[in-house]
């Protein structure tokens, strides 16, 4: 660089405002996984709820196999971890099982698809939400370091 030069350089203020933009994914993530799981939580409830009501004979032991999982930042989901909780919202009727059992008629009882259905505009709002937040403190204000 020669002898004399002139410089541009960004006020404090605005130099702030860019290392908080370069934490933008950070942050969106960590408010983006906690709406979702949040929201998955509502849904794991609500097919709880469904199994009581949609099912001939409830024991509850399905029911309390339902539990939300966070997968990623972006991703939330809910487990049925009941071997037969499939069977039951999607049905078996003219299946056999890995046993040979025939069950010619077991019909479906949906429980967690009506229950992620009730939820989804909900889930939306949700995700919407989380991304105007983060928008909303990156401008206004400094976000946790």
């Amino acid at each position: 660089m020669g002898l004399f030069h002139l410089a541009a350089e960004l006020d404090n203020a605005s130099k702030a405002g860019v290392r908080r933009m370069r934490r933008f994914q950070h942050y969106l993530e960590a408010e983006m996984g906690r709406a979702l799981f949040e929201e998955a939580q509502h849904v794991a409830e609500t097919a709880e709820l469904n199994t009581w009501e949609v099912f001939t004979n409830p024991t509850g032991e399905l029911a309390s196999q339902i539990k939300p999982v966070l997968l990623d930042p972006y991703t939330a989901a809910v487990d049925f971890a009941a071997p037969y909780a499939a069977r039951r919202e999607f049905g078996y009727s003219g299946q056999v099982d890995a046993l040979g059992r025939f069950y010619p008629y077991d019909p479906a009882h949906p429980y967690a698809i009506p229950a992620l259905e009730e939820h989804q505009a909900a889930i939306e709002q949700a995700m919407w939400r989380a991304l105007n937040n983060t928008i909303l403190d990156l401008i206004t204000g400094p976000l946790p370091a």
